[in-house]
């Protein structure tokens, strides 16, 4: 959750700002006291956060705490958008991506990861061709408006659904996803 509650606690009039262009009938007055208002709970979240960062640092695993911290930086100092897709984009989905090259071949990670990258490369391509076409577009001048934030959340959110539910279909049947078989 640090990818939403972070930028609100740091940045929160331009979070507020985005969050009012793609809630319905949104303006941005509204959101910025809801923001302003819920601080303390964030404030309290940032600590037990914090604390969180410390104990996992303090048992060792010094890289899960920097990856956390450094992505808590970001969230602070980066814009929201580019903060999340920095998360989505570089760290999420290739994590996933990993994962799935572990599951399509067991035992061969090598050959599991050429798998999962002939399957997605497809789909890499036109995203990669889109956020190219959209770097273009934006660096011509063209500015951020509520329309193309909304068209970009309301297709996240259709993908996002469907995502943690297939999640929660394979953890909890046990199923192989590249044999369709179900494992337990």
């Amino acid at each position: 959750g640090s990818v939403i509650w972070i930028p609100l606690l740091a940045r929160p009039l331009e979070t507020s700002e985005l969050l009012a262009w793609v809630i319905p009938g949104g303006q941005t007055v509204p959101v910025i006291d809801w923001v302003l208002a819920a601080r303390p709970i964030l404030g309290m979240v940032a600590l037990a956060f914090a604390y969180q960062v410390f104990c996992v640092w303090r048992s060792g695993d010094w890289a899960t705490a920097a990856r956390l911290m450094g992505f808590a930086v970001a969230f602070v100092v980066l814009p929201f958008l580019v903060s999340c897709g920095l998360f989505f984009c570089g760290w999420h989905s290739t994590r996933e991506l990993w994962a799935l090259a572990h599951r399509a071949i067991p035992g061969n990670p090598r050959q599991g990861r050429g798998k999962v990258s002939r399957l997605a490369a497809p789909r890499a391509i036109l995203a990669g061709v889109g956020a190219g076409a959209a770097a273009w577009w934006f660096a011509a001048g063209h500015d951020l408006s509520p329309v193309v934030v909304q068209a970009v959340f309301i297709g996240l959110s259709a993908g996002a659904v469907p995502h943690i539910v297939l999640h929660a279909i394979v953890e909890g049947i046990g199923a192989a996803p590249f044999t369709g078989r179900v494992t337990a």
